[in-house]
């Protein structure tokens, strides 16, 4: 907070906290009573309901847009990107964690977390396969112990999915310097940026929305060039692709300080309740709450709002459920 009253942008500070910490802080003590773990759980499938059908577009808006691998439409493919990488490990933690439910509707799950990892090939996010690998990993290591048997099927599918990324042609997104692709070239380049501009106010950071960007100018024989401009304005801000390196940028050693420990503390929370009291949404928040940080180390997610209210909302359910398990 320290960081964000001091930058030369403030304001923006504010937004966040009416977006974030509204929902978060108000929320689960409002609806806490009402909402039954069964009723909580209707939510979860409700997500999913929503991502599947936002998978059905992103797939369509994909279709004839193989090449470029960034398909225009009306659903923002960084949204849809960020909401799979929050709601994938949500709903699959669920499901596993979950030995009430019922197996059709276990199926349902596992076929639209499927479908929607799917939707992210056609969307050209390929991080997806990174941020699920992470939080699969961790899943295991803290909270379950798979069999040999289980860990060789799991390996097998994810092995079939990855490979349903060689149907595109990914090499697009990695090969050359192209802001239509947003390769991975262009993403070190936005990073270094980020840490030579760091460097200049390492305590406190240059402000919100104050770090250099990068102009793109295409050449007639279809090579880019790069120009490196300040942007003051908040709506044309610089956007590093790392929640990270953005942070500290922006808001210096200070508020990437306030961030880690933010989110420290509500990872250790969930951690807490999900292996000490077997809480089934700790568990749910566990890991939709880790994909949602693991994306954040390829995009800024700050910078999305949709993302930000919707891992805001699993946090304020998952602290609904802890509430409820603590008065029942």
């Amino acid at each position: 907070m320290a960081a964000v009253l001091f930058s030369n942008s403030y304001m923006i500070g504010f937004y966040y906290f009416l977006i974030e910490y509204t929902i978060i802080l108000f929320f689960p003590f409002i609806v806490w009573p009402l909402l039954k773990e069964k009723i909580a759980g209707r939510m979860i499938f409700t997500f999913a309901f929503s991502i599947f059908l936002s998978s059905l577009i992103i797939i369509y808006q994909g279709y004839g847009s193989i090449i470029n691998l960034r398909p225009n439409g009306f659903i923002g493919h960084m949204n849809y990107a960020g909401a799979a990488v929050i709601l994938v490990p949500a709903i699959l933690a669920y499901i596993h964690g979950n030995e009430d439910i019922s197996g059709k509707r276990a199926f349902l799950g596992y076929v639209i977390a499927v479908f929607v990892i799917v939707g992210s090939v056609y969307n050209g996010t390929r991080a997806i396969f990174v941020d699920l690998g992470v939080v699969g990993f961790v899943y295991m290591l803290l909270l379950w112990k798979p069999k040999i048997k289980q860990i060789l099927a799991m390996g097998l599918t994810i092995a079939i999915l990855a490979l349903a990324v060689g149907t595109i042609k990914s090499s697009e997104r990695v090969k050359d310097f192209n802001p239509n692709s947003m390769s991975i070239v262009t993403r070190l380049q936005m990073w270094e940026i980020g840490f030579a501009t760091w460097k200049n106010k390492p305590i406190l950071g240059v402000g919100v929305g104050q770090c250099p960007n990068i102009d793109f100018e295409e050449h007639e024989n279809g090579m880019w060039n790069t120009n490196l401009v300040t942007k003051k304005a908040w709506n044309d801000r610089a956007h590093l692709h790392n929640l990270v390196i953005q942070t500290m940028t922006e808001t210096g050693l200070v508020g990437l300080a306030g961030m880690l420990s933010y989110w420290g503390y509500i990872l250790t929370v969930f951690f807490k309740h999900a292996r000490k009291q077997q809480n089934l949404f700790a568990r749910v928040g566990f890991c939709g709450v880790l994909g949602f940080l693991c994306h954040g180390m390829t995009d800024y997610v700050y910078g999305i709002t949709s993302e930000t209210i919707l891992v805001s909302t699993l946090i304020a359910l998952t602290f609904s459920q802890i509430k409820y398990k603590e008065e029942v």
